[in-house]
């Protein structure tokens, strides 16, 4: 009997173990689902989005949020976050008060408070500028003696530009317009500078070694030469502070003034801090510094300063030659106050011209009886001080100082 049971069992394992070993030569089959995958995880690309940067800190850094629209899960390429910047502090408004001292009668002082209110930073003529209100007032006097003026200071020059006199109801409107000013106890040396042509903040002036001459310089109500230079630094009103000294030979200023000018660091704004006028002659001190607004409710305006032609004053010699006439020389004016001639005539005429230009504006008739009193001082080589009374333009009064006499 013939088995041929196993000989097919053989064969089967024979057979499934070539299929077995041609399974292994085969290629891997394709999965597209899984390669789909694994490329789209490997093409991935961020793409950034940012934020606005936010305001610079006191630690003058400033951040900015960034987003990746592609959730790509990294940082590739993601831009900064943070950067270094330049702090600029919050601006402060500024309240200058000062306290003018002038000469009245023997032995007398008048004294004035002018309070300057800075409230507003702002841009005025495309310049960098803070506007603001001074307040004019007798110390504890009433507040109906009070006036005021609107104010405009330059922050590039340190000039400042003024309007006319305004009353408390006044200053509620846009109607200030640009005046010729009389004396700035704030801003009066870089004003005059800057009419000069030149900046009180430049190291031509700042650092001056010798004196800086500025030529036809029309302003307040006068007009000539001046010359100032640095002659140290000291401190006042508990601050420091420069030292200069301001000579001129002007048709309103002749002789020298002293003042300290302060800094103030966050505005770079050059504050004086005081001024004396030769020896009996009228002086002023800041007596505070304060970071406050003012009290007073008004209407912040932009102002121009007033530019006048470029004059020189008459000469000694030619002042000399008047005076041989029993003359003196008398200052015309234009209608924004700028000196537009000088011109020698009587002591009368003088007199009776300057208490005109006084009371512009105002409803008042010119005292003979005063304008004797003028004429009769200045022919004595006398210094005149013209009074008026409250808020009226009107002359009350003429004060006549004579000269000290100097030390034998």
């Amino acid at each position: 009997m013939v088995f041929v049971k196993p000989v097919f069992v053989v064969l089967v394992l024979a057979f499934g173990l070539l299929l077995a070993g041609c399974a292994q030569n085969q290629p891997a089959q394709n999965n597209p689902q899984g390669a789909s995958a694994a490329g789209a995880a490997a093409a991935c690309t961020p793409s950034w989005q940012c934020g606005d940067w936010s305001n610079c800190t006191s630690s003058s850094t400033q951040t900015r949020e960034c987003t990746d629209k592609n959730s790509c899960g990294t940082s590739s390429g993601k831009p900064a976050s943070s950067q270094a910047c330049t702090y600029v502090a919050p601006f402060q408004p500024v309240h200058l008060t000062y306290t003018l001292s002038t000469p009245a009668g023997p032995g007398g002082i008048q004294s004035v408070q002018r309070d300057y209110y800075l409230d507003e930073k702002t841009t005025c003529d495309g310049k960098p500028a803070l506007n603001g209100l001074i307040k004019t007032s007798l110390p504890n006097g009433p507040a109906e003696a009070s006036s005021y003026a609107k104010v405009t200071v330059y922050l590039d020059t340190g000039e400042a530009a003024y309007s006319n006199d305004m009353t408390s109801s006044d200053i509620g409107f846009d109607s200030a317009r640009p005046s010729i000013g009389d004396l700035d106890m704030g801003f009066y040396f870089s004003s005059l500078v800057a009419k000069g042509g030149k900046n009180m903040l430049s190291a031509e002036v700042w650092n001056s070694t010798r004196p800086v001459i500025l030529k036809g310089v029309g302003a307040f109500g006068g007009a000539g030469d001046y010359s100032i230079v640095q002659t140290g630094s000291s401190s006042a009103a508990g601050v420091t502070c420069t030292n200069f000294v301001l000579s001129g030979k002007a048709s309103n200023f002749g002789g020298q003034m002293e003042s300290c000018v302060h800094l103030l660091p966050d505005l770079n704004l050059p504050v004086m801090t005081g001024a004396a006028y030769g020896q009996g002659g009228p002086s002023w001190s800041l007596s505070s510094i304060k970071r406050e607004k003012s009290p007073t409710t008004y209407y912040p305006q932009c102002l121009t300063p007033i530019k006048c032609p470029s004059l020189s004053a008459p000469t000694y010699e030619e002042y000399g030659q008047c005076n041989m006439q029993n003359k003196t020389y008398n200052t015309e004016y234009d209608a924004n106050g700028c000196v537009t001639s000088f011109t020698c005539t009587t002591f009368e005429a003088r007199a009776r011209s300057e208490i005109a230009w006084m009371q512009r504006g105002g409803n008042c008739q010119v005292n003979d009886a005063l304008v004797q009193q003028a004429a009769g001082c200045w022919a004595r080589q006398g210094n005149t001080n013209f009074r008026s009374s409250g808020q009226s333009n009107c002359i009350t009064e003429v004060e006549c100082m004579m000269p000290q006499p100097g030390p034998n």
